[in-house]
């Protein structure tokens, strides 16, 4: 994908590698004209490539399939109804939706899509990290380990880098607490992002002071989880000090949003989800929406 310079008009092209060999490309289709840089997401659900971008001044995603060398461009679909920049896109892989932030009238925005085939179901709201001004040079990124993205942009009244977790296991997406990342520098611009699925990393790097590159890694945490130590769930909320009452195998802990006869498992921050963490702990079986019956 690339925008030409003299124009503006942005293409699309297929690139196939084997091997040793040098990669041969496939014939440019032209997509639109545009000012602003786009993003092209990896979306697994439908196979196909999404390209999310400015389009006579409404946000714009497009599904993109390629078959050999030969590349096609569906219809558009609209997520908002404004001119936007720093548009960025990651697919959630957990929750199964394409997530995408872009900057708006100065501010920060998050939505959320379900895919299928060439079609985009959006979110039914649009969400602003309201601490950030600008949002600037961002990038996103998504770990499977905390099951959320991380944005990382510039602050344009201050110019620090921060970065905000968002979250798309509701309904709508939320913006976390924006922390700074990089108070050091002047420039923070042009950020990047990737996720290391070997560490379950975050590494993000920029353009610094002086134009120097900086870069920064965000951890996912550490568990105390183990295949072993996993007893049962407390009874009711205790402070140190207080005796506290576990149920353990056989007994039912209430819990909340369960989908009776799954099996849920123990997740890495102490909640239960129906995907297994690594470690693979299983809490047990739902009987209720609001009953597990922990595991004998």
């Amino acid at each position: 994908m690339y925008r030409h310079s003299n124009n503006n008009q942005l293409f699309a092209i297929t690139a196939n590698h084997n091997g040793s060999s040098a990669p041969s490309r496939g014939s440019a289709i032209y997509i639109t004209t545009t000012t602003t840089t786009p993003k092209l997401v990896d979306d697994p659900n439908t196979g196909k490539m999404i390209l999310i971008f400015n389009n006579n001044s409404t946000g714009e995603c497009r599904a993109l399939t390629m078959s050999g060398s030969s590349l096609t461009d569906a219809s558009g679909h609209q997520f908002s109804s404004n001119s936007g920049s720093y548009y960025n896109g990651v697919y959630d892989t957990v929750n199964s939706k394409l997530i995408i932030t872009w900057s708006e009238s100065n501010t920060v925005k998050a939505r959320t899509a379900t895919t299928s085939g060439n079609s985009f179901t959006f979110s039914s709201s649009t969400v602003t990290l309201g601490t950030i001004v600008g949002g600037n040079y961002a990038a996103l990124t998504f770990n499977t380990e905390t099951e959320k993205a991380t944005w990382v942009g510039k602050h344009s009244t201050d110019n620090y880098l921060y970065y905000a977790d968002v979250d798309a296991s509701g309904s709508n997406p939320t913006f976390g607490t924006a922390a700074i990342v990089d108070n050091s520098n002047t420039n923070n611009n042009w950020t990047s992002g990737v996720f290391d699925p070997d560490t379950k990393q975050d590494f993000f790097c920029w353009q610094a002071t002086n134009d120097r590159g900086s870069a920064a890694v965000r951890n996912a945490g550490s568990t105390t989880l183990t295949t072993e130590n996993f007893i049962g769930f407390s009874s009711a909320a205790y402070t140190n000090g207080q005796t506290a009452t576990i149920n353990v195998t056989g007994n039912t802990s209430t819990q909340s949003s369960l989908t009776p006869g799954q099996k849920y498992y123990v997740q890495k921050n102490g909640s239960i989800g129906l995907t297994a963490a690594d470690p693979s702990v299983e809490a047990g079986t739902a009987l209720t929406s609001t009953k597990l019956l922990i595991k004998a």
